[in-house]
Order: structure tokens, then C-alpha cells, then sequence
């Protein structure tokens, strides 16, 4: 097996390989000048990932590109900055950036260094190594990469170039560029999103996952991510690993999805044909993965749900935030959470407005929105926001000759989508988009077959996630964990409704928005009612709800002694006597035990709500038990029977 060679020999033959090819081809395009200064051929603004493939496919074609980027040397992009995750969660075999070059390949880089055998026991790329890699890119491919400039403006002229204002060391310079490229990575045209609900929040307790800040601030703070995404998982696995006392994802939908349906839909095809699809088709495609979403990783997920004291919210938008001094109190339909700090995993959204560099353009930009209308029912506010490109990823005019010069300017990074498909910013593509970019070249054949491919992303079924990966939302499948191949889990979820109900019971009845009865006291009497019957699993898992509140100490004594006369609450001691009576001594439960409850100042709605709840612990403690005890039984006749 082929032994590591060292970086020098695959350099060589990476320069043989170039040689051979007759790359670069010498420059072509004759030199201009306006007033005196040099006219740059192009600029390209982002030295990235997606910035440094342009440029480098610019070359290829004796085109010399000049790339800006504000970060220091060797920070450029978000692999060492804000990404969070540990690998790429794109396979190691794709060739990402390498134009076709082998020699230019993350494999070869890697074997060189490493060798065969450890590239085979390779399973995904580490992220560090991968910023590794992109330097030696940077190197190797000469790109003309200018650290610490700040563009601060993009004047397009009538003049034949694009104005720039840069800013460096302090200092504003201004350049010509015949051509520049806006390669800004996923915010490129707007930015981070941020929910209005992110508003009552001070600063200094929040932040978005695509934010750069010091995770270990986080040690021993209570934590919540909102959102679901794989940004989610990374931010939560990053605030666990840095010592959070809690984690908890607040996440809106009630499923997460577990096909990735982009992964369908990817072949040579969409790559080179998305572009001449009709509107309608390309809207069609885009607008199903937009609804289907994308599920996070299963590693990125196993990495969060490792920690125990990592907690998962399904059905759990965040309607409103409370700042007080004991905390953030975060809402959802389902709980309240007291946290110290938030993160954001909300995604990016196209917002002109908020880029100043784009201020003298921006007015004139012809979006999606412009272009085209969808069904009812089909709107995607994501879709309408980005540009409507021209064949090359360059800006149009809303009305033709408002903006001079505008054409001169292309967008690749991510709002190209909509237009381009995803060749702009993701591993996958990027070569074959920065070369659509540097030369033209356009592919009919994903047209002609639209339907078929179209077919193969709705039929594409190949699961991310296998349900394993953090606890149970439904409570009594997390008190008896059940594999979904066991015959006891198929007996409990043969009748879906009855399951379904069961859980929408236990949420309405422990629901922050059930006004009645304050739900401290719910969880009160439920961890009461559950240590009477007894059960200690759904009893520590009602006191572990209440951690979100500071429970006094005598309350605690009466409720684990079962010394009511300990309370000092005359309230709270005669609803928890109900309780008892209700669970121990049901026929007691008479009209005069009836009376104690309006007679501490429960109203008639509250009463009824109080004992709709003790009945339906009862019925949810009587179902853990059976469970149980047929999971007991049945592996006791197993141990008889070896």
C-alpha cells in the first residue's frame, strides 16, 4: 500500500499536472486604465472557500482576479471562525474546490501527509483540517488573496468598471474593477436572523450560530438553542462540551425531519441543467426541499444527546421571553425555561438593507419576487427575496438602464440558488459553479429530463436520523423506553389516537397557557400524586420540570415526608390534600372535599382542571406500571427459560 510521499512531491505533481495542461494560460485581456489608475480585471470580495475556487477558475482561463478579504490571514471563511461542528457533513470523497486537478484533490493533500491507509480509515473530514487544507489551496494556486480589506462600497459606473471603496489598515483606498464578485458565503446579500422575540433579550445573554463567541462563557449556564437544524445540534454540542449546566433545543416543529431530500436530488444533471429549467420547475424543486427541510446530522445529533443533561423540545416555538433577575423565562406552547443565555440557530435571510456596501445598488436589484409568482399555497418568502441572476450569476436591473454597470456585478454565494441552483457556496458543486462562472458553460440535459429527476428526489429515502437520538418527546416512551421493534411498543402504539391523545393530554394539562391553575402548582401536585401512588421515574421526572422553579424547603419536606401540616402555604396545603384523597382515599373525595378547594381560593374552572389532572396521572401512572411490568415479566420468563 502507497505510503505517505510529503506535501513537496504532490506539489510537484501538481505543478507537472498544470504544465501538462498548459495551465494557466497566459493573459489575454489587454490592460485599462480610467484617469490614470489601473482598471483590476476582477475583484473578487470573500477569500473563502467559494472565493478562492473563483478566482483559481478565473486563472484557469488567463483571467487575474485580485480577492479581498477583511479577516487576518488564515481566517477567511467560517471553518475556524463560527462553524462549530466537528467534521464537514459532506462525504471525504467529494472533490470539492480541485477544478478537476486530482493533484488539488483533499484526498491527495491527505495521503500525502497521512497515507492510503489512513485516508481508508477516514470516516468525515475534521473542520480544523479542513481550514488546513484551504490554506495549502490558497498557496499552492498563488491566489492573489489581500488580507484586512474592508469593502465598504460597490459604485457600479457607465464608465465600463465598478467603483470600490476599501478600507485597510485604516486607511480608505479606492479600485477599478472591470468585474467583481461578491463570494460572501451564506449571509452574502443580507444576514443572520434574529426572531423579534431575540429583542427582549440584552446582548450580552444571546447570540446567533453564525455569531463568534467565547464558548466558555458558557461553563455552568443554563443554555437554550432555538431551532433544530444542524447549526443547532453544533451550537448545543459546543455549550455542553464547555461545561453548560443545561442544554435545552427549543425546536418548532413537532417532528424532526430524517431524509435529507437534497441528497436526492443530486447528480451531474441538476448541476448543469437547474439553470435552464423553467420558472415554474425551478420553483417547484426549490420550494419542495425548502418545505421538506433538512434534517441535522445523526452524528452531529448523537454528539448533543450523549450529554444527559441535554433536553429536547419538539412542538416548542418560542412565543415570548421574560428578562428578570433570576433569569431569561422562555415560552412555549408547552413549558416556560428558565436559561442564562440563548443562541440563535435561526438561519440567514436576504436583507439589503442591512449591507451598506450595497446601499447603491440595492434600490435597483431585480429579486425573485419581480420575476415570478407561485400558486397559492407555494409562497416562500426565502425564494422571492433572492436575485433574479443572469446566465453568469450577474445582478439585473429591476428596469433596464436604472443602474449602469450593475450587470458587471455577480453573486456567487448563497442567494444564487434560486437562479443557479446550489453551486455557489456548499462542497458538493463549487467547482462546477465557479467555472460556470469563469467560462459560461450551461447544460440542457437536467431539462429534458425534469420529471425523472424530480421522481428520484420524491422516492429518495435513505434516513438520516433513526429516531434513536435523543429521548422520547412522548413521556410514557420516555418512562419505559421501548425499541420501535419490540412487540410491547407495537402493542402500546397500535392505536395511534389513543397514544396521541394520551401525550396531548398530559401537554394541555401541563401547559403554561392553562391559566386557571398556575402551573407550579400543577407540577407540585403531580410530583406529589406520583410519590402517593407510588412511581419514582414519572416522579423524578415532574421534579425535574420543576428545577425551572426555586421550590421552598419546607414544600419540599412535606411533599417527599408526606408531612403536609409542614406547609405554611394554606393554599398549596389544601390542594395537595385533595390530592391525597383523591389518590389514597377516592371515596372520600365528597362534596366536602370538594368545598376545601374554592374555600383556599380555586376557582370553579380551577377545580375541575384539578381534577382532570389527578385523573389523569392516575391513568398515565397505571400505564407506566403495566408497561413495566410486562417489560419485567417477559425478561424474567427469558432468564427462566436459559
Amino acid at each position: 500500500m502507497a505510503q505517505a510521499q510529503g506535501l513537496a512531491a504532490l506539489e510537484a505533481r501538481l505543478a507537472q499536472d498544470l504544465a501538462w495542461l498548459e495551465l494557466p494560460p497566459k493573459a489575454w485581456i489587454p490592460p485599462q486604465a480610467h484617469d490614470g489608475q489601473a482598471v483590476l480585471d476582477v475583484v473578487v470580495i470573500g477569500g473563502g472557500m467559494a472565493g478562492l475556487t473563483a478566482a483559481t477558475a478565473l486563472k484557469m482561463l488567463g483571467i487575474h482576479a485580485v480577492v479581498l478579504d477583511k479577516a487576518s490571514v488564515g481566517q477567511e471563511g467560517p471553518w475556524v471562525t463560527s462553524a462549530r461542528m466537528e467534521t464537514l457533513r459532506s462525504p471525504k470523497v467529494l472533490t470539492g474546490p480541485a477544478l478537476g486537478l486530482p493533484a488539488l484533490t483533499f484526498r491527495a493533500w491527505y495521503e500525502a501527509q497521512f497515507g492510503v491507509a489512513a485516508w481508508d480509515a477516514l470516516d468525515k473530514i475534521p473542520r480544523p483540517q479542513w481550514m488546513d487544507y484551504l490554506r495549502w489551496f490558497r498557496r499552492v494556486m498563488a491566489v492573489d488573496l489581500r488580507n484586512d480589506h474592508a469593502v465598504e462600497a460597490i459604485e457600479p459606473t457607465n464608465e465600463g468598471h465598478v467603483r470600490l471603496q476599501v478600507r485597510h489598515q485604516g486607511a480608505l483606498q479606492t479600485l477599478l474593477a472591470r468585474r467583481v464578485v461578491l463570494a460572501t458565503g451564506r449571509d452574502g446579500l443580507g444576514s443572520a436572523w434574529l426572531p423579534p422575540e431575540a429583542q427582549h433579550i440584552p446582548p450580552s445573554r444571546r447570540a446567533h450560530s453564525a455569531d463568534l463567541f467565547d464558548a466558555t462563557r458558557l461553563h455552568g449556564l443554563r443554555v437554550a438553542v432555538v431551532g433544530g437544524s444542524a447549526s443547532a445540534m453544533d451550537c448545543a454540542a459546543t455549550a455542553l462540551e464547555a461545561g453548560a449546566e443545561r442544554v435545552d433545543l427549543l425546536v418548532r416543529r413537532s417532528v424532526l425531519p430524517r431524509i435529507n431530500k437534497v441528497k436526492g436530488s443530486g447528480n451531474p444533471g441538476i448541476t448543469h441543467g437547474y439553470q435552464h429549467l423553467p420558472d415554474e420547475w425551478k420553483w417547484r424543486l426549490r420550494h419542495y426541499m425548502n418545505v421538506q427541510q433538512t434534517p441535522p446530522p445523526r452524528g452531529s445529533s448523537l454528539r448533543v444527546f450523549r450529554h444527559p443533561q441535554a433536553h429536547m423540545h419538539l412542538g416548542s416555538p418560542l412565543l415570548s421571553v421574560r428578562d428578570t433577575a433570576q433569569g431569561l423565562w422562555l415560552t412555549t406552547p408547552k413549558a416556560e425555561h428558565r436559561v442564562d443565555f440563548v443562541i440563535f440557530c435561526t438561519g440567514f435571510r436576504v436583507a439589503l438593507a442591512e449591507r451598506p456596501e450595497l446601499a447603491a445598488i440595492a434600490p435597483h436589484l431585480k429579486l425573485w419576487s419581480d420575476r415570478y409568482q407561485p400558486a397559492a399555497g407555494d409562497e416562500d418568502e426565502e425564494l422571492s427575496s433572492m436575485p433574479d441572476l443572469g446566465p453568469a450569476f450577474e445582478f439585473q436591473p429591476k428596469q433596464a438602464g436604472s443602474c449602469p454597470g450593475l450587470e458587471r456585478i455577480h453573486c456567487f454565494c448563497y442567494p444564487a440558488a434560486m437562479s443557479h441552483g446550489q453551486v455557489s457556496g456548499d462542497i458538493p458543486a463549487i467547482s462546477d459553479g465557479a467555472q460556470r462562472l469563469a467560462r459560461g458553460i450551461a447544460s440542457h440535459f437536467y431539462g429534458e429530463d425534469v420529471k425523472h429527476h424530480e421522481q428520484a428526489i420524491h422516492d429518495f429515502a435513505d434516513p438520516e436520523l433513526l429516531g434513536d437520538e435523543w429521548p422520547a418527546a412522548d413521556v410514557i416512551d420516555r418512562m419505559v423506553p421501548l425499541p420501535e421493534s419490540d412487540p410491547l411498543h407495537a402493542i402500546r402504539h397500535q392505536r395511534a389516537k389513543v397514544v396521541n391523545a394520551t401525550q396531548q393530554s398530559y401537554d394541555a394539562l401541563l401547559s403554561p397557557g392553562l391559566q386557571s391553575v398556575p402551573l407550579r402548582e400543577r407540577l407540585l401536585l403531580a410530583w406529589y400524586a406520583c410519590r402517593l401512588t407510588p412511581h419514582p421515574a414519572l416522579a423524578a421526572h415532574y421534579r425535574e420540570r420543576l428545577n425551572a422553579y426555586d421550590i421552598e424547603e419546607d414544600v419540599c419536606q412535606a411533599i417527599e415526608g408526606d408531612q403536609l401540616s409542614l406547609l405554611t402555604d394554606a393554599r398549596l396545603r389544601a390542594l395537595l390534600a385533595f390530592t391525597r384523597t383523591l389518590i389514597l382515599n377516592p371515596v372520600q373525595g365528597d362534596r366536602a372535599a370538594l368545598q376545601t378547594l374554592p374555600q383556599a381560593g380555586y376557582s370553579t374552572p380551577a377545580v375541575v382542571a384539578i381534577a382532570q389532572l389527578i385523573a389523569f396521572l392516575s391513568y398515565q401512572t397505571r400505564v407506566v406500571s403495566g408497561l413495566s411490568a410486562l417489560q419485567q415479566a417477559r425478561a424474567a420468563s427469558q432468564e427462566n427459560a436459559a
